[in-house]
């Protein structure tokens, strides 16, 4: 699977850098700051998660922060990895 985050913060790729280094992410940041991809996936809160499968289509939609690493979503993602 791959992770990526997409930024609408309308101050630029600098400061969506300086985000990236101090938080140590590692995963592409996609620049959303006309909001393409908001109105293409109808975002309604900030941070929203789209879980997507290999063909495209969209499993999930997740409005809010999660514990990611809670047992039951790591087994929900891995049930998403595998089909």
């Amino acid at each position: 699977f791959e992770i990526l985050a997409v930024s609408i913060d309308a101050l630029g790729a600098d400061a969506v850098r300086k985000f990236v280094d101090r938080f140590g992410l590692t995963f592409p940041i996609l620049l959303d700051p006309r909001g393409s991809i908001k109105k293409l996936y109808r975002t309604t809160g900030v941070p929203e998660t789209f879980i997507v499968d290999r063909q495209g289509r969209l499993l999930q939609k997740v409005i809010g922060a999660r514990k990611w690493d809670a047992p039951a979503i790591v087994e929900y993602l891995r049930q998403a990895v595998r089909s």
